[in-house]
């Protein structure tokens, strides 16, 4: 992704998910902005809870289940499924179909990280 508020800038998203039994089983987020780490998530299950980690400290427990991570979304249509979870943030987020295979990922007012909007595309 490239982002341009005053200069091109590349962002890397690196992502890696496990899921079990069709939940989140781990997930590992890093996100880099022109070459530095700008964020480092992990999500580990352990017996009905995930654990959250970011930047080396421990966030929160999450009991809630987890069956659609938000890395999906390009990948596979949230058909009836109405909220989809952020590993690199560690939040839940409201799915809004938009037709045509098109989505709308948003979070509540108070839980919005930073200012940054944009779209993904999935092309053939």
């Amino acid at each position: 992704m490239n982002y341009h508020p005053f200069k091109d800038s590349t962002i890397l998203y690196q992502f890696e998910v496990t899921m079990e039994q069709d939940e989140l089983n781990t997930a590992e987020a890093v996100v880099e902005v022109i070459g530095i780490t700008h964020n480092h998530a992990v999500v580990e299950r352990t017996a009905n809870k995930y654990h959250i980690e970011r930047k080396g400290k421990r966030e929160k427990w999450l009991a809630d289940p987890i069956d659609y991570p938000a890395i999906l979304l390009p990948f596979q249509d949230p058909v009836d499924i109405e909220i989809s979870f952020a590993a690199e943030t560690g939040i839940f987020h409201a799915n809004c179909s938009m037709g045509n295979h098109s989505y709308k990922k948003s979070t509540q007012k108070e839980e919005r990280i930073g200012i940054i909007e944009f779209e993904i595309i999935l092309r053939d």
